[in-house]
């Protein structure tokens, strides 16, 4: 299985238009990135999230669904 690494917003952002797990340090959640001029802009995909997009702080690609 291939481990996948929370990246630091600080360190990386995405760099196309991708689905991704975001993380504030105390919750998780899917969103997808827009790289744009400034950085990236995170959709969140949830409707119940309460995660700001000011307060991620760690991205990951998603895991591969399993087979």
């Amino acid at each position: 299985m291939d481990n996948k690494i929370w990246i630091s917003v600080e360190e990386r952002l995405p760099v196309d238009t991708m689905d991704v797990l975001v993380t504030d340090g105390c919750s998780i959640e899917k969103a997808r990135g827009y790289p744009d001029d400034y950085g990236v802009v995170w959709m969140l995909q949830s409707p119940f999230c309460t995660m700001g997009e000011d307060t991620i702080t760690h991205w990951m690609p998603l895991p591969e669904l399993p087979k």
